[in-house]
């Protein structure tokens, strides 16, 4: 397939993404934070319990 026929067909698919991407400022950054801090809490647990590779 030449790419020219790639970017038609692809085009006429569509994409099942969201419509409108959310922006750098737009994402809900604090919750993310909590998520990587809970993570890293339960990560350094594992490794001083030893039950982390």
């Amino acid at each position: 397939m030449t790419a020219f026929a790639f970017d038609v067909a692809r085009a006429a698919l569509g994409v099942n993404g969201p419509e409108d991407v959310p922006t750098w400022d737009t994402v809900g950054w604090r919750h993310h934070e909590e998520n990587v801090r809970r993570l890293r809490g339960r990560i350094f647990k594992a490794t001083k319990d030893g039950d982390w590779p």
